[in-house]
C-alpha cells in the first residue's frame, strides 16, 4: 500500500502574493493523498505515515513529485525538519538534479529535531544548490528565535493565528511589527499565512507585512489553474 499511496498522491498549489501589487512570488505545493483511502488531507496522510513509521520516507518521496508539473516560477515545498535532519542528503540530491534556483524548501514540524547543528549543515547544503529556505509557522509552537539563528531563513511564514488577530489588539500588532522589522533587517521575505478577507489583508499590510497567502487570493488548485 505504501507505493500505492505515494503513486496516487498529488499536489495542488497556492500562490504567495505581494499585497500591494498582486505580484506572485511563487506557489506553495500542498499534497493531497488518495481520497478513497481516507487520506486526502495532509494531516490524514502524514498521520497514516506516522502510524506506519514511514513519515520521513514519505516526505522524501513526495519532494520531487511537488516539483513535477508545478506552475512556472518559484515552488515552495514543505519538508519536515526531522526529514532534513535524517535524510537531508537525499533532499539535496533532488535539488542538484532539478536545479535549486526555483525551489524554496519550507521547513515544517520543528518540534521533532533536537540537533539543530546538524540541521544547520543541511540548510547550508541546500543554499549551495541555489535553493532558498523558509521557516513555517513563525511565532507559534516550536518556531522559536533559536531556530532563526540556526536556519537563517530567506523566508518567514507567519503563523495564521497572528493574521487572524492582526486587527484585534496591540499584542498581536506589536508581534507582527517586530517580525516585519526583523525580516527587513536580515533581508528575509515575511509572508502572512491564512489571509481570508480584505480586512485581514489590510491589517497585516498596515503592520509592515508585504507578502501574503490565503483564500482571499486563491484556494489551493491544480497547477493548470495558474498556467496561462
Amino acid at each position: 500500500m505504501n507505493r500505492e499511496v505515494i503513486a496516487q498522491s498529488q499536489h495542488v498549489y497556492q500562490p504567495i502574493v505581494h499585497l500591494a501589487s498582486g505580484e506572485v512570488a511563487g506557489y506553495e505545493a500542498l499534497v493531497r493523498g488518495p481520497a478513497d483511502l481516507g487520506l486526502s488531507s495532509p494531516l490524514q496522510l502524514f498521520q497514516w505515515a506516522e502510524d506506519q513509521g514511514i513519515a520521513e520516507q514519505l516526505d522524501v518521496a513526495l519532494f520531487p513529485k511537488a516539483l513535477e508539473g508545478a506552475p512556472p516560477g518559484r515552488v515552495f515545498v514543505n519538508v519536515r525538519a526531522s526529514t532534513l535532519a535524517n535524510y537531508g542528503e537525499r533532499v539535496v540530491e533532488h535539488l542538484r538534479e532539478v536545479g535549486g534556483h526555483r525551489v524554496t524548501v519550507e521547513i515544517t514540524e520543528q518540534a521533532a529535531v533536537k540537533d539543530l547543528v546538524q540541521l544547520e549543515r543541511v540548510v547550508d547544503q541546500i543554499h549551495r544548490t541555489g535553493a532558498k529556505v523558509a521557516l513555517d509557522d513563525v511565532g507559534s509552537g516550536y518556531a522559536s528565535l533559536e531556530w532563526l539563528l540556526h536556519v537563517r531563513p530567506d523566508v518567514l511564514k507567519m503563523d495564521m493565528v497572528f493574521t487572524r488577530a492582526a486587527a484585534n489588539g496591540t499584542w498581536a500588532g506589536e508581534i507582527i511589527r517586530s517580525l516585519a522589522r526583523l525580516s527587513s533587517t536580515v533581508g528575509a521575505m515575511l509572508v502572512a499565512e491564512g489571509i481570508e478577507t480584505r480586512e485581514m489583508c489590510g491589517a497585516v499590510s498596515n503592520l509592515g507585512v508585504e507578502w501574503g497567502q490565503g483564500y482571499l487570493f486563491s484556494r489551493p488548485a491544480p497547477a493548470s489553474a495558474f498556467i496561462q
